[in-house]
């Protein structure tokens, strides 16, 4: 399978359950283990709807997530309940414990002597070609599509690539500040304009900004500290007037290296 994937998978002939999550864990699936019953949700409110789901906070998960601002795979926020684990499946049996299996390792595969018969060049294209080929992918849909463009690398490159790929404009969202420090939509309004986008801009106020956060805690499932939730969720709730699904340049500074603090290691 390529792309972001969570499903449950149940042979009726041998009685087993599949559960399997997609390589970069994308895709949340939530599971629990009460005696012989097993249940499983790709939301957590959906489990705890269920009386045999515990309710009780995890203090291991807890302590995770005021280091690291977010409740880290396997752990949940609360005990007895597990996310499954990036590149990973739990196979279920009538009768047999649960047997976790890892499909796939990001650390090994970077760890992996890079081909050095590649030029720049060589490599600079094959990267194209399959980012071009992977948002080709991700824009097969039966909804109305857009993109999230913040102006930054990342997202420009993905909207770039659709455009590239699509016979009428894309629709592209973007949401301003009116802190300057804060405010990237001019940034996305000339990319818009040099791709020529459909491009829709709204900018919120500070107040605004405000009254997302009591929503917070009903938007997502589990503790989760950073601030761009809140943007997040202005720029999708303006899309969301016009289309259905959205891409966003997510990932690529995890991908690329893109945040300030991995040029810190280059001084270790």
């Amino acid at each position: 399978l390529s792309g972001i994937f969570a499903f449950a998978f149940w042979e009726r002939d041998t009685q087993k359950l599949t559960l399997a999550r997609d390589h970069l864990g994308v895709k949340p699936l939530y599971w629990c283990q009460r005696g012989q019953d097993i249940f499983f949700a790709s939301e957590l409110r959906a489990l705890l709807q269920h009386p045999a789901c515990p309710h009780a906070i995890n203090p291991m998960a807890l302590g995770a997530y005021f280091r690291s601002g977010n409740v880290p795979a396997p752990h949940c926020i609360f005990s007895g309940i597990q996310k499954l684990s990036p590149a990973s499946y739990v196979t279920c049996r009538v009768g047999a414990e649960p047997e976790l299996t890892r499909y796939w390792d990001l650390t090994a595969l970077a760890l992996q002597s890079p081909d050095v018969t590649l030029s720049f060049a060589q490599a600079t294209t094959q990267l194209h070609d399959l980012l071009r080929a992977t948002v080709s992918s991700q824009m097969v849909s039966d909804v109305p599509l857009g993109a999230l463009l913040s102006g930054g690398i990342d997202s420009t490159l993905v909207t770039a690539l659709m455009q590239t790929q699509s016979q009428r404009p894309i629709k592209s969202f973007s949401i301003g500040f009116d802190n300057a420090d804060f405010d990237e939509a001019p940034f996305a309004r000339a990319i818009a304009a040099h791709l020529g986008t459909d491009h829709t801009e709204t900018y919120v106020t500070a107040a605004e900004a405000q009254e997302v956060i009591p929503l917070l805690p009903e938007i997502y499932d589990e503790p989760f500290a950073d601030s761009s939730q809140i943007p997040t969720y202005l720029v999708a709730k303006i899309a969301r007037q016009q289309v259905t699904v959205a891409l966003s340049g997510d990932g690529g500074d995890e991908g690329f290296l893109g945040y300030n603090r991995y040029r810190a290691w280059e001084q270790l």
